[in-house]
């Protein structure tokens, strides 16, 4: 939970983009999905079918506008398609990633009002306000601690001129996911950077990760985690315009991956330890059409005025827990979904902050 290292931007301005900039993630959001579906007895093998699906009015869309049949969640993580993400948290119920997501350190969650989280856009990471750099690390490192959350301590300890402690850091952590769940999802988000979208963050040790694009490229991650370390990389302009194509599995990737060579340079390279009788899928990458390069997108690419009329319209409801639609082909390997927790308020935060894309 120590900080190591935190750049808040460039030139001499009082804004620190790390911890101040509320952001809209885009797909780095799915491991929250996907956490929920593990938690829910989903495995990285369990099927689901990439095909159309309409909620309401709105209709989500994988990047290539194409579908491929039946995917692993493996390959739904390893190549970020949206549409099967939907309907695992529609399985599921979209509270469910939200609240893992608040319970690993994510408090800009908007659960009421009439425009909110509490909907399927959200497993795309179309958020009604968004995440700070800061905490979607903080979150990640909850994977990487096998399940644990941990508060982030930026200052260790104070103390005065004749050196007694004046106020001193408590080491803060809590259970969120099992070992097991964080152990295969490690195992899905390390494919990620071996063969799938953040190919270009691969520094050449056991490593996890996601990569995040906002399908109006105003926004770019790449979010990711050795044992050791924990980094989260985002671009973007403080006017909101757009990138020009910046997605995160290009330079946010290469940023990280250039960071994490330095910052590791002196440790020793180890792998994610395995809990005891967990045993991992064999990885299925290979989709249909299987259309692939080195830099493809993991860009979330519903249509941005369909998700905000939905949300605001509300007519993308949330599947309340256990109400989950169920596809034919994996409702055995699931079964029956775990009631979810409610999750609290989250509190209002000044400022503001951009409406949710996909």
């Amino acid at each position: 939970g120590y900080v190591k290292a935190m750049v808040g931007g460039r030139g001499s301005d009082q804004f620190n983009r790390a911890v101040m900039a509320e952001r809209q993630p885009g797909s780095a959001f799915k491991p929250f999905v996907f956490a929920a579906g593990l938690e829910s007895k989903m495995t990285p093998g369990t099927i689901i079918e990439d095909s159309p699906i309409t909620i309401g009015d709105w209709s989500p869309q994988n990047y290539e506008r194409t579908f491929s049949g039946k995917v692993t969640m493996r390959a739904v993580a390893e190549n970020s398609i949206n549409v099967p993400t939907v309907k695992i948290a529609q399985k599921v119920g979209i509270d469910k990633p939200i609240y893992y997501a608040q319970e690993m350190g994510i408090s800009s969650m908007v659960l009421n009002g009439p425009q909110n989280d509490r909907n399927l856009a959200t497993a795309l990471g179309g958020l009604t306000k968004g995440i700070t750099p800061f905490e979607l690390a903080s979150a990640y490192g909850t994977f990487a601690n096998k399940g644990v959350h941990t508060t982030p301590v930026v200052i260790i300890k104070i103390v005065d001129r004749n050196g007694k402690v004046i106020e001193q850091a408590e080491h803060q952590e809590r259970s969120v996911i099992s070992e097991k769940s964080a152990y295969l999802l490690t195992d899905m988000l390390k494919g990620v950077i071996v063969r799938g979208t953040g190919a270009a963050a691969n520094i050449g040790r056991p490593a996890a990760g996601k990569t995040g694009t906002t399908s109006d490229y105003k926004d770019a991650w790449f979010v990711g985690y050795t044992p050791d370390l924990v980094a989260a990389v985002w671009i973007g302009n403080d006017d909101n315009t757009v990138m020009n194509g910046m997605t995160g599995g290009r330079t946010p990737a290469v940023i990280w991956r250039v960071f994490m060579q330095k910052a590791l340079a002196g440790i020793k390279a180890s792998d994610f330890s395995r809990p005891a009788g967990v045993t991992v899928d064999d990885p299925v990458t290979e989709l249909e059409p299987a259309e692939k390069s080195k830099d493809k997108t993991d860009k979330t690419a519903a249509d941005k005025n369909k998700t905000d009329k939905a949300k605001a319209a509300g007519k993308t409801p949330a599947t309340q827990p256990g109400q989950g639609t169920t596809d034919s082909q994996d409702s055995e390997k699931d079964g029956a979904s775990q009631p979810a927790v409610p999750a609290p308020p989250a509190p209002e935060l000044s400022g503001t902050a951009g409406k949710g894309k996909n």
